[in-house]
This record gives structure tokens, C-alpha cells and sequence, in this order.
């Protein structure tokens, strides 16, 4: 986890909608590794509630990206293999077998 990055996406559709993403970048050198777009709200506030961060819950990381788009996962917040393939960061067919 210490070499990579995790942040989560917005954007505003034509529609009034909104699109959430994550990606994962290397801090070392800012590319981007990873990313994945979320099919909607609820399978992203799923995905988001499974992290134990201290950034106030889901509702805050939900209204920040209404605010500002995007939202940088503090960088010691633990993610499992499982939350990995959540987030686009592991192929569904290369995680490990659970």
C-alpha cells in the first residue's frame, strides 16, 4: 500500500448525474496504474463503506466529490485484496481465490 495512491473521482453527466471512479497511481512516480467506474452511486458507497479511513465516513466522501471531484485516501488507510478488486486496483481474475 505505501507505494501506491487511491483516489476517488466525480463528474457531473449531461444528465444531472453523477459518474464515480477510483484510481490507483505510484507515488513514486504519479502514473496512473489503475482505475475502475463505478455503475452507480450505491455500488460506490458500497465500496467506499468497506474502508475503515478517518475521513469522516461515506457521507463526507460523498459530499466532497459533489464539491470538489476528487478525494485522496489518506495513504495509511488499509485495503484488502477483496476492497483491491473493488476499486479496479486487482483484475477479478488475477485475486487471490478467498
Amino acid at each position: 500500500m505505501s507505494n501506491y495512491g487511491l483516489v476517488f473521482f466525480s463528474k457531473r453527466n449531461d444528465d444531472g448525474s453523477i459518474q464515480y471512479s477510483s484510481r490507483i497511481h505510484s507515488l513514486g512516480t504519479g502514473s496512473q496504474v489503475r482505475g475502475k467506474i463505478f455503475k452507480g452511486e450505491l455500488a460506490f458507497v458500497q465500496a467506499v463503506s468497506s474502508l475503515k479511513h478517518k475521513a469522516g465516513g461515506v457521507s463526507n466522501v460523498i459530499s466532497l466529490l459533489k464539491a470538489i471531484s476528487s478525494f485522496h485516501v489518506p495513504s495509511d488507510t488499509p485495503i484488502s485484496d477483496e476492497q483491491a478488486v473493488m476499486f479496479g486496483w486487482i483484475p477479478a481474475h488475477s485475486a487471490p481465490k478467498i
